[in-house]
């Protein structure tokens, strides 16, 4: 009651719908790729730059905050966590 829906992009939702599906799972970089930008997947002339990652996931983990925690592991992947109340 009274909760108010997350607004996301095609890719940040892409992105979440990921990480929430494998909860507290290490997805990694190259997985995130081919899912969110799979239009760009071995195509050396549109490589997605750790930039666009990290632009991604910063908006995915604002959107998300106080509900979900979004871990890097270096130079691996990425994981979800709930956030207990």
């Amino acid at each position: 009651m009274g909760e108010t829906p997350i607004k996301l992009s095609a890719k940040e939702f892409t992105c979440l719908k990921l990480l929430y599906e494998n909860m507290d799972h290490l997805i990694l970089k190259e997985e995130i790729i081919k899912n969110v930008w799979p239009e760009r997947v071995g195509d050396p002339d549109q490589v997605v730059t750790a930039e666009e990652i990290a632009s991604l996931l910063y908006r995915v983990r604002k959107r998300v905050k106080g509900y979900f925690a979004i871990k890097s592991v270096a130079q691996k992947g990425y994981y979800m966590e709930s956030i207990k109340s």
